[in-house]
């Protein structure tokens, strides 16, 4: 799909829609820091951008193209291809409001039912591993390397102090 440079020009290059967002109580998308495509990198300019963008939905079929991504949610709040018929879209926020919400963005991530293969989950997990170093990550796809879970198939667990303030607060 080809948009014109018109359209092209719009983008603030943010990389947020390639970023995933959890959904936390107060009905906000929160960025995941550190889980995004794997396409996603930092360009020749400096700026975040797609390492395929050409060729994207070839060989990412789960990128959205920006009037697909509007409708689901996947963009940033305030990107210039936001409408703000369907709602305002994923929020990055300053890294003392992440700290304070990374509890709420652990418990999204645990109760998903599954997510995408192809991000960055290792980077994740060292993300996450910087944020609560008391924890003890791990990840593991399953075995034909078709999806990823966040329950039996895939294990995002941390051992001891952080899974039991989990269990505590959800009486697991």
């Amino acid at each position: 799909m080809a948009d014109s440079p018109e359209h092209e020009a719009k983008c603030q290059r943010c990389g947020v829609s390639c970023h995933a967002a959890v959904p936390i109580d107060d009905g906000r998308q929160i960025v995941v820091e550190g889980l995004h495509c794997k396409h996603l990198g930092i360009l020749g300019d400096g700026l975040p951008g797609c390492k395929v963008y050409h060729k994207r939905f070839e060989v990412a079929p789960w990128c959205l193209h920006s009037s697909v991504g509007d409708s689901r949610l996947a963009l940033r709040e305030g990107c210039p291809y936001q409408t703000n018929v369907f709602g305002k879209g994923k929020e990055r926020v300053s890294p003392k409001e992440y700290e304070e919400l990374w509890p709420k963005v652990v418990e999204a991530l645990f109760s998903a039912k599954s997510a995408n293969p192809y991000f960055t989950w290792k980077k994740f997990i060292d993300f996450a591993e910087k944020m609560d170093p008391a924890y003890k990550w791990r990840a593991k796809p399953n075995a034909a390397r078709t999806c990823i879970r966040l329950s039996r198939k895939l294990t995002i667990r941390a051992k001891a102090k952080a899974w039991l303030r989990l269990s505590d607060q959800h009486g697991e």
